[in-house]
């Protein structure tokens, strides 16, 4: 075998070598350069999404069997997708002016199995019949809302009943809201309001995913 031939295997077992030995012990026995921090990058945002998913699990973030609101209270929120430090405005409506309301805030995930874990809770809040949206796709008392006869668009223009700013530890991923009035009953409508929170990227990458939800 020629000389030249066999330092180019030797090399290549030894480059296999070194490659396995990283992937076993780590990416911190890996030189430092571009590939390595984007290594290190995604082995920590991996941790941080297994570390959020061993916090204590609830299934609250469900609507019981027999619960759902139809008419009760209804809710819409400013916007499906949002950055650290911006504020989400939920609108709320009752059908009945000064029902009390509570607010729960979920992230959906594993969590040992209960699917999501609550990370904020508001309650005692007061509704305002703004009007809703019948079962029999009609609106009723809605004095604010606008429907374009050409569309069949919808809006509701309610004013704003509740806002939440974004905390800076919550980590990326779906989050769902969830309002349950004083007779227990619970908006439905894909069982709340989702959102997304983005963390992790450049500004620019941030302002895409959020632009496209």
């Amino acid at each position: 075998m020629k000389p030249g031939l066999v330092a180019g295997v030797a090399a290549f077992f030894v480059l296999v070598a070194a490659v396995l030995v990283a992937l076993l012990l780590g990416p911190g026995l890996l030189a430092s350069g571009t590939s390595t921090v984007n290594l290190q990058t995604n082995v920590t945002s991996g941790n941080v999404i297994v570390l959020e998913n061993a916090h204590q699990g609830t299934n609250s973030w469900q609507i019981p069997r027999g619960k759902e609101a139809t008419i009760q209270i209804q809710a819409y929120a400013s916007a499906t997708s949002v950055l650290p430090g911006q504020k989400l405005t939920f609108y709320v409506s009752t059908q009945k002016e000064g029902i009390l309301y509570s607010v729960d805030i979920y992230r959906l995930g594993w969590y040992e199995g209960y699917g999501g874990r609550l990370m904020a809770s508001e309650g005692y809040q007061t509704g305002h019949a703004q009007g809703y949206y019948a079962v029999n796709s009609r609106l009723v008392g809605c004095t604010s809302c606008h429907v374009d006869t050409t569309t069949g668009l919808v809006e509701a223009n309610w004013q704003p009943s509740y806002i939440l700013t974004i905390p800076s530890d919550w980590i990326t991923g779906v989050y769902l809201a969830k309002f349950t009035d004083t007779h227990m009953k619970h908006t439905t409508c894909g069982e709340g309001i989702t959102f997304i929170k983005w963390m992790g990227a450049s500004n620019q990458e941030l302002r895409r995913k959020a632009a496209i939800g």
